[in-house]
C-alpha cells in the first residue's frame, strides 16, 4: 500500500475538503484554495508556485503590456459592446505606459498608490478618470488569475474617494433663450436650438447628418440617431440602437432655412473646416454659454441636454416616453432627471393635509399642584370652547 505523502508546512485544510495555503497580499495574509481535495495535487500545485511558476505551463508571469492583448482579445471574445472595447484600449494606454514593465504577479500596493499620485498630481486627470484605469487594471488581474497566468492577486486594487457627482442645474427656458441668442453664427444658434429641443448629446450632434433628419408632410419632424462612419472611424450612439426624436414645426422650419442657405454637397447638418465633421464644439458653446453669462465649468452641451430631461419630466411626461427619447438603457438613469423644484415643493405641502397644527380654537391647559409640599405638573389636557 503506498505511504501517503507528507503534507507541506504550508498546506492545511480551512475547514472544508479543499486543500488551502496562505498567501501575501496587500500587506497581509490570505486564505486561498487550491481548488482540489487531491493532496497530491496540491503539493504539486504548491511546489510550482513556489518555484516562481505559473499553473499549468512552465515559465514566468507576463508582464502588464504583454498580457493586456490576451486581456483584449478575451473581451473580443466575450462579445462585449465595441465601447466597451473601446474604452478598455484607451485606459491602458496609461497603465501600459506606467507599470507595462511589471511582471503582473509582482505588482505591490506601493506600485498602485504611486501610479494614482502620478496620474492625479502630474498628469493632472480627475479621481474619476484614474478610478476608471484602475478598474480596468482590477479587471485585468482577476481575468489573469482566471486564466492560469497568475494564480491568485498579487494586490487588492482600491480605488479613490470620490465625492458624490451632482447633476447639472438645468436652464429655464428664459435662459436656453439666452444662450441661442448669444451664439455668434447661425450653425451655433441650430446647434444650441437642437440640443435644447431633442436632447441629444454632443456626439450625436457631431454626427448628425441630413440624412438622418427626415420633414414630415404636416411640416413637422424627426431626428433618426443612428451609426454612421465619416470614412475615417466608424461611430455608434451610447445605447447601439437606433432611436428617433420628433421636432416641433419651429425647428423643423429652422432646419430647412437653415438647409437652403447651405452647399448640398456638405453632408454634415454642423460642418467643421472644409465642410468635414466638427470634431470639437467645446470651444465655440463655451464662448456662447460665457457670453450669455451662464457658464458652468464642465457642463457645456451636457447642460441643454440635462434641462431637455429635466423640463420634460417637470411637465409630466411618463418615465418610459422620457427615457426612449433621451436614450438610456436604464430606467434608473432617467429617474435622476425628476428633481422637484422648490416652488413644487411647497404646493405639494400645501396639498397635503399632515395635522399636528394647533388649532385657534383649542388651548392646553398645565396646572401645578403641591403634593406633600413638591411642586408636580399635571398632564396637559385639551379643553375646547365652544361659542
Amino acid at each position: 500500500m503506498p505511504r501517503a505523502p507528507k503534507i507541506p508546512r504550508g498546506i492545511f485544510r480551512n475547514g472544508s475538503k479543499n486543500w488551502c495555503r496562505r498567501v501575501w497580499i496587500n500587506g497581509r495574509w490570505k486564505v486561498r484554495s487550491f481548488g482540489t481535495s487531491d493532496l497530491r495535487q496540491a503539493i504539486e500545485l504548491y511546489e510550482r508556485e513556489q518555484e516562481g511558476q505559473r499553473v499549468g505551463a512552465i515559465g514566468r508571469a507576463p508582464t502588464l503590456s504583454r498580457y493586456s492583448e490576451r486581456f483584449l482579445a478575451s473581451l473580443k471574445a466575450d462579445q462585449r459592446r465595441p465601447r466597451t472595447l473601446t474604452t478598455a484600449w484607451e485606459r491602458l494606454i496609461p497603465l501600459r505606459r506606467h507599470l507595462g514593465d511589471r511582471r503582473l504577479d509582482r505588482l505591490s500596493a506601493g506600485d498602485v498608490e504611486t501610479y494614482k499620485v502620478h496620474r492625479i498630481e502630474r498628469d493632472k486627470v480627475s479621481p474619476q478618470t484614474c478610478n476608471g484605469e484602475l478598474s480596468i487594471l482590477r479587471a485585468l488581474l482577476n481575468r489573469a488569475v482566471a486564466h492560469g497566468a497568475i494564480y491568485a492577486l498579487p494586490v487588492t486594487v482600491k480605488l479613490s474617494r470620490v465625492g458624490k457627482h451632482l447633476e447639472p442645474k438645468a436652464y429655464t427656458p428664459d435662459e436656453a433663450d439666452r444662450i441661442v441668442g448669444a451664439a455668434a453664427r447661425d450653425r451655433d444658434r441650430l446647434l444650441f436650438a437642437v440640443a435644447f429641443q431633442t436632447g441629444l448629446r454632443s456626439a450625436e450632434l457631431s454626427w448628425l447628418t441630413w440624412e438622418d433628419v427626415e420633414i414630415l408632410p404636416d411640416k413637422r419632424g424627426r431626428i433618426i440617431v443612428r451609426g454612421k462612419s465619416d470614412g475615417r472611424k466608424k461611430w455608434i450612439p451610447k445605447s447601439h440602437h437606433e432611436r428617433a426624436v420628433p421636432v416641433s414645426r419651429e425647428l423643423a422650419a429652422e432646419l430647412r432655412r437653415y438647409r437652403l442657405a447651405q452647399p448640398q454637397r456638405c453632408r454634415w447638418v454642423f460642418p467643421g473646416r472644409a465642410l468635414r465633421r466638427w470634431e470639437n464644439m467645446s470651444k465655440t458653446v463655451r464662448g456662447a454659454l460665457k457670453r450669455a453669462g451662464l457658464y458652468r465649468p464642465g457642463t457645456l452641451l451636457h447642460g441643454a441636454r440635462h434641462s431637455f430631461g429635466t423640463n420634460l419630466a417637470a411637465s409630466g411626461a411618463d418615465l418610459p416616453v422620457v427615457q426612449r427619447l433621451m436614450g438610456h438603457a436604464d430606467l434608473s438613469t432617467t429617474a435622476r432627471y425628476l428633481h422637484s423644484h422648490e416652488e413644487r415643493e411647497r404646493e405639494a405641502l400645501e396639498r397635503a393635509n399632515l395635522g399636528g397644527i394647533p388649532r385657534p380654537d383649542c388651548q392646553s391647559s398645565v396646572r401645578v399642584a403641591r403634593i406633600d409640599g413638591k411642586k408636580v405638573k399635571r398632564t396637559p389636557e385639551l379643553t375646547t370652547h365652544t361659542a
